[in-house]
């Protein structure tokens, strides 16, 4: 069980002079830290490409640093410099296992959250992601993560499949540690969608969810079979926010104190091969989450355990 929570900077005020130079100037200047040197790196990773005709390994080791390099500051400096202090709870995971991440979708601060999860157990050059295809045309942030093993989907299967499968194999020909990490609702949840969601629960015969949208299967059970034998885990977290959900900004001024994540580590052995199985499953793992949500927000913190 984690029950330790990641610690807060000391140096962080909660009031006067000190609290406004800190949220309306070092804020911003941290945000600029942490996006600006974006598209050096961008330059740094097309160098890379050099280094790929004569050793991939290499290669790869240079794009993961360069992950490192960004990932690794922004999971270190919201908690470090900006103040965040994420309460862990759940089952215990390692730096040393390659599994399947899946997350409920809030707000773009869930990816921070992740980031923060990976730097305290050092799985920063791990972390890969499914992200909308759109996203690998936005300089920066998009062109740095498609040079890292990053699946982009186009919503459509008959498209995203070939690409999907290819990516995997590379995975696993190249034995690549890796935590492959998707949102499965698709989107980040609003009370217009999530009341699409409770419409399309309710043609299909499923669970209402009143904290969660329904997960959308076809990217998970691609990533079971693609990833089979590779992976040895499913990690199942649920993020929590008390009040409003905040964005990035609210991160990074130091307007949010705490986030709770809860941790659920499912082997993969426990979970069906046959697609519309594990489909089934994914739809009753997200009525955990929603049952855990419900939990928060009547106890202001998740289970222990």
């Amino acid at each position: 069980m984690l029950g330790a929570l990641f610690p807060l900077n000391k140096f962080h005020r909660e009031t006067g002079w000190q609290n406004l130079v800190w949220r309306y100037i070092w804020g911003p200047t941290n945000l600029l830290l942490s996006f600006g040197p974006l598209l050096i790196l961008n330059f740094c990773q097309l160098l890379g490409l050099l280094i790929y005709p004569f050793s991939m390994n290499t290669y790869r080791k240079f794009q993961r640093g360069i992950a490192f390099a960004i990932w690794g500051w922004w999971g270190f400096a919201v908690q470090k410099i900006c103040g965040l202090e994420v309460v862990l709870s759940g089952d215990q995971i390692t730096e040393k296992e390659n599994a399947i991440v899946i997350c409920n979708h809030q707000e773009m601060a869930d990816i921070i959250v992740i980031l923060c999860l990976a730097f305290n157990l050092g799985t920063v050059t791990r972390t890969t992601w499914m992200a909308k295809d759109v996203i690998k045309y936005v300089p920066g942030l998009g062109w740095g993560l498609a040079f890292l093993d990053t699946v982009f989907l186009k919503r459509d299967w008959a498209r995203d499949e070939a690409g999907i499968r290819a990516t995997f194999s590379k995975i696993i020909e190249n034995k690549i540690p890796i935590w492959m990490t998707s949102f499965p609702e698709g989107t980040r949840i609003s009370p217009e969608k999530l009341a699409k969601s409770k419409e399309f629960s309710k043609k299909r015969n499923q669970p209402i969810l009143n904290h969660v949208l329904s997960p959308r299967s076809l990217g998970f059970t691609a990533t079971l079979t693609g990833l089979s034998g590779h992976v040895t885990a499913v990690y199942s977290l649920t993020i929590g926010y008390k009040g409003h959900m905040p964005g990035l900004a609210n991160i990074i001024r130091g307007d949010i104190k705490k986030v709770w994540l809860h941790v659920r580590r499912i082997p993969i052995s426990d979970i069906p091969k046959e697609k519309h199985l594990s489909a089934q499953w994914l739809q009753s793992e997200f009525l955990v989450k929603d049952q855990l949500l419900e939990y928060f927000q009547k106890n202001g913190a998740f289970p222990l355990n």
